[in-house]
């Protein structure tokens, strides 16, 4: 049938434009981003240029809020932050205080961590820990993320008896 032969034809190439339009539309997201933690601002790390790539990739752990909170005061109490107490020189300490500054850190909250930590890797890991979320960059959170108190708008009677009856294997739907 070559009607039907050109119309599936014709949504391949739809397909394939499509695909083209989301990679373009991924690279320019890629290449808008701020540079990359523990990179150095306005360096490129490979032929892209772009220093958020290996973040991408890098695994991710969901949690709920209680298991989340659990983990971060343990991380918080029981860290050791610059066991041998090696200190930094002045240059080296005021050269990382800038490039995280570029990266959307408070300078205070910097010159803190610059105080506990040893080296610019020790730093960005005790400032991604002890900072309030409210004072994080925007890279370090995922995408939709909102710090804060969020209210739930609905019924919570009607909420719960879908669920439950979702675990039973009914459709979310009906």
């Amino acid at each position: 049938d070559p009607f039907l032969a050109k119309r599936e034809r014709d949504q391949a190439h739809a397909l394939m434009e499509k695909r083209r339009a989301e990679h373009q539309k991924q690279k320019a997201r890629e290449s808008s981003q701020p540079a990359v933690p523990g990179g150095v601002p306005g360096q490129s790390s490979g032929k892209s240029g772009n220093l958020m790539r290996g973040w991408n990739k890098a695994p991710k752990i969901e949690m709920g809020k209680r298991i989340r909170k659990e983990v971060e005061t343990l991380i918080r109490r029981n860290g050791v932050w610059n066991p041998h107490g090696v200190t930094i020189s002045t240059a080296y300490r005021n050269q990382v205080v800038e490039e995280l500054v570029t990266l959307g850190f408070r300078k205070s909250h910097i010159e803190e961590a610059a105080e506990i930590c040893k080296d610019r890797e020790e730093m960005l890991e005790w400032l991604l820990i002890h900072v309030p979320e409210d004072d994080l960059p925007s890279w370090s959170l995922p995408e939709g993320y909102v710090a804060g108190i969020s209210m739930a708008s609905g019924d919570l009677k009607r909420e719960a008896k879908v669920e439950r009856l979702a675990t039973a294997g009914y459709a979310v739907e009906l």
